[in-house]
């Protein structure tokens, strides 16, 4: 038979036990939230350069200032490069949550560009011999100048 004692020691060792669990949970899901947010900013990071660095190529290898255009299409912006000694042209752009390119000898047609790399937004403009850029991937974004004039 056990005393009042007994029980309420038992009780209080239960609520105990049950708290701890629950701290214990909420530490967890904590702990893999912030390794959730971390991953996510890792990767927003990794697209961010590896969408600068594409544009940085795709622009030094047209090789001429005159060489880039921008074209209007579907309310959207497309960096058109014109290489020199290439025939055909190159079209950058950003559609369904991908920054795309597509090369062509004819008419532009956004079907047929290839993805490069996920992101949410990309902006450019053409202005006094650079090109300014923004790529967004979520809330993470990275903007910058290529110089046109410049040698690689």
């Amino acid at each position: 038979m056990y005393s009042k004692k007994n029980k309420l020691e038992e009780i209080s060792n239960l609520v105990f036990l049950v708290l701890l669990l629950v701290v214990l949970t909420l530490f967890i899901y904590k702990t893999a939230s912030f390794y959730e947010d971390i991953k996510l900013d890792s990767k927003a990071k990794q697209n961010l350069n590896v969408a600068s660095s594409y544009l940085f190529v795709a622009v030094k290898s047209a090789d001429a200032l005159n060489a880039f255009d921008v074209l209007e299409y579907d309310g959207k912006k497309i960096l058109v490069v014109n290489k020199p000694r290439q025939e055909g042209k190159t079209y950058i752009y950003h559609d369904d949550g991908y920054l795309r390119e597509c090369f062509t000898l004819g008419e532009f047609d956004k079907n047929n560009g290839e993805s490069i790399i996920e992101l949410s937004d990309f902006d450019f403009n053409i202005r006094d011999g650079f090109i300014h850029y923004t790529f967004t991937y979520n809330d993470n974004l990275t903007h910058g100048n290529i110089n046109l004039r410049a040698e690689s």
